[in-house]
């Protein structure tokens, strides 16, 4: 009895949980026609709408990087957080990395544009392998900390 009752509640849950995936046709064409000329090494390309702040998303890869990226309704790209390989780094971002946390490792790397902002989020691991620590830093091109 306690299955049936947990299957079933999982069963009314399930379109809530894929309420925000979208098919191509819904999505503006001047977004989709967008992305698909900009990125047209594009992988299979996920669609969504978020209600909150009003902007599709379109989600992708491309060479095994992720790839999300918001619009207005009106086509305009409000925001994209591209991964990137490491070595694409600029310069200073590393250094900053190195001398900051001449311990720690990178382990992966992306370009944030969010309005007229730019920022790279370097995701780092430090400390010995029995109590490591992995986190996040936000810097801007000339490796200076930013808020997210």
């Amino acid at each position: 009895m306690k299955n049936l009752l947990l299957f079933s509640v999982l069963l009314a849950l399930l379109p809530a949980l894929r309420a925000g995936d979208l098919a191509e046709a819904q999505v503006p064409a001047v977004i989709v026609n967008h992305v698909k000329q900009q990125y047209p090494k594009a992988g299979p390309i996920k669609w969504d709408f978020e209600k909150d702040d009003g902007v599709y998303e379109a989600e992708f890869r491309i060479d095994g990087f992720e790839h999300d990226l918001e619009f207005t309704p009106a086509g305009e790209r409000v925001y994209s957080k591209i991964e990137i390989p490491v070595s694409s780094l600029p310069a200073a971002v590393t250094a900053y990395v190195t001398t900051h946390h001449p311990k720690a490792k990178i382990l992966g790397a992306k370009h944030i544009v969010k309005g007229d902002r730019q920022m790279y989020d370097v995701g780092i691991s430090e400390g010995p392998f029995w109590k490591k620590k992995h986190k996040n830093l936000y810097l801007d091109e000339q490796g200076v900390v930013v808020s997210k």
